[in-house]
């Protein structure tokens, strides 16, 4: 069994990744799925403002909706911070691996 540490590495890696090391399946489908869906959201939301760059079509004003952009980057901070979290509480370790921890 791993320690808590390294499962909460792998969640900072990829969110999720530490609860499939865990093999705790529906969290981590739900968070990898999550950050996805996040990511997907904020490109989506920054490229579908500079589209207009792109298509040279300079003829009205670039509205950036900042607030769908951070709503988005808060979603992607909260499916890491959830999945740290989850990873340090829900760790359960064994008696065995207490005693290696103190150097017994």
């Amino acid at each position: 069994m791993k320690s808590r540490l390294f499962y909460i590495s792998l969640n900072l890696i990829i969110p999720g990744l530490g609860q499939l090391a865990m093999k705790a399946w529906t969290r981590a489908v739900i968070m990898i799925a999550g950050t996805i869906a996040a990511l997907i959201w904020f490109f989506f939301e920054v490229l579908m403002q500079l589209l207009p760059l792109y298509r040279d079509d300079f003829s009205g004003d670039i509205n950036i909706d900042v607030k769908y952009i951070l709503l988005s980057l808060g979603l992607i901070l909260v499916m890491y911070l959830w999945s740290i979290a989850d990873a340090a509480w829900c760790h359960i370790e064994t008696p065995k691996e207490e005693k290696e921890e103190k150097g017994q």
